[in-house]
């Protein structure tokens, strides 16, 4: 509705010139803001690779606790938007394996998903 708006002014004003682009990126970055606000802030973890689900793209990793003590399994929802670095590297998901010990930065929906962000294998 914004979109259309915008549109509706720049035509009423008889702004020619202006670069519709903007208009779109404005109303997309807008979305992406909203979206942005059902996640809690960046948290990272590390732990050693457990599984690795390619059909549900979901990785679970015992965690590393502060005093080398393992914790519970967690698992972790990774998008196609996840970067990966593996030896240096941009890699896939396919390319993680049961016992890579990894350094994870997530987010945590309202709902108690985590959404991998970024993922590091040592």
């Amino acid at each position: 509705m914004r979109v259309l708006l915008n549109i509706f002014l720049i035509g009423l004003l008889g702004l020619s010139s202006v670069n519709f682009s903007y208009v779109f990126a404005q109303e997309e970055a807008g979305l992406e803001e909203a979206a942005i606000d059902d996640f809690e802030e960046i948290e990272s973890v590390l732990g050693t690779v457990i599984s690795v689900d390619l059909d549900r793209s979901v990785i679970v990793v015992k965690i590393s606790s502060d005093e080398g003590a393992q914790k519970s399994p967690e698992r972790f929802t990774v998008p196609v938007s996840t970067m990966i670095q593996k030896e240096g590297a941009f890699v896939k998901l396919a390319d993680l394996a049961a016992e890579d010990k990894v350094s994870i930065e997530y987010l945590e929906n309202d709902s108690g998903e985590k959404i991998a962000q970024m993922i590091w294998v040592e």
